[in-house]
């Protein structure tokens, strides 16, 4: 705390250091903004503000990945604090990251399964769920039950798609929820999906 002044000084300037991170990322300039992200982490550790180191060590986990390498133990270490605080947006946020960059089959179909549960209990925010709904692959979630729980929420987004008259919206829900039916073995539901898509 010494070498940042007082604790507000000092998360203001973790915050820099985490947003110097993103701009770097933003350019692709992965190791500038892994150096950005560190220090962020450092400043962040040294004033206990747990849920914005565990912010900045997924962020340095989700560069891991676009370089190649192997960032789940920072993805998995956030998504613990996120756990730990109760905070459900980051949880799911984070559980859907996990999921986009498993390639093992089964642990991919058990966090498409916890998301969707994760999803049912709680109140996620709009566009965190929105893009959890739109990337989960249908043939991923096991059992009935909780496919018919996700063309549910399928359905409710694309009736606020509609509502709010959102096009692509609309047509991605569209979409989802004939593969949903596909996996399902509802063909006849899925054709007229699908034309509602094509229009």
């Amino acid at each position: 705390l010494e070498t940042y002044g007082d604790a507000r000084t000092a998360e203001e300037l973790g915050m820099v250091r985490n947003n110097l991170g993103k701009a770097h990322q933003d350019k692709l300039d992965f190791s500038t903004a892994i150096k950005y992200y560190q220090e962020a982490v450092d400043i962040f550790e040294s004033i206990g503000a747990c849920l914005m180191r565990a912010q900045a060590r997924e962020n340095i986990g989700l560069i891991k990945f676009f370089q190649g390498k192997n960032g789940l133990r920072e993805l998995k270490e956030a998504l613990a604090v996120y756990r730990e605080k109760e905070n459900r947006d980051h949880e799911a946020n984070t559980l859907f990251n996990i999921y986009s960059v498993t390639f093992d089959e089964t642990e991919s179909r058990q966090q498409a399964n916890e998301l969707l549960e994760l999803l049912a209990e709680h109140n996620i925010e709009h566009n965190i769920e929105s893009g959890i709904l739109f990337g989960i692959q249908p043939y991923e979630i096991r059992g009935k039950r909780k496919l018919l729980i996700f063309r549910e929420r399928m359905q409710q987004l694309r009736v606020f798609y509609t509502d709010q008259k959102v096009p692509t919206g609309i047509g991605r829900s569209l979409l989802q929820l004939a593969k949903i039916e596909t996996v399902m073995g509802s063909l006849t539901k899925k054709r007229s999906l699908a034309r509602q898509a094509d229009k």
